[in-house]
């Protein structure tokens, strides 16, 4: 049986100087690449900043604005309801007892 012999053509100057010069230039482009991966974790970062302070806005306004929303939708809080227990109870009434 004959090993198989694998017939790969390297593409890899055999000499010294154009080595170092394609290390080199392996260098710059990871190089280049990190600062590229910095920059847009630094951009990524910086947008769930945003997105936090949004919705710690969002949590300091939501009941406000649900309260607008009632009150144009003709809810009001401080109208007479049937007491809780009751079996009409949280239904509207005119003095407040049933």
């Amino acid at each position: 049986m004959i090993p198989y012999k694998a017939n790969l053509a390297t593409a890899v100057p055999k000499a010294p100087g154009v080595r170092l010069a394609i290390i080199a230039a392996i260098g710059r482009l990871r190089e280049q690449c990190d600062n590229e991966r910095r920059a847009e974790i630094a951009c990524l970062r910086h947008a769930l900043e945003d997105i936090a302070q949004d919705l710690c806005r969002v949590g300091r306004e939501w009941p406000l604005l649900v309260r607008s929303e009632l009150r144009k939708a003709g809810f009001n809080p401080d109208e007479p309801r049937v007491p809780a227990g009751n079996i009409d109870g949280g239904q509207w009434t005119n003095d407040g007892s049933h």
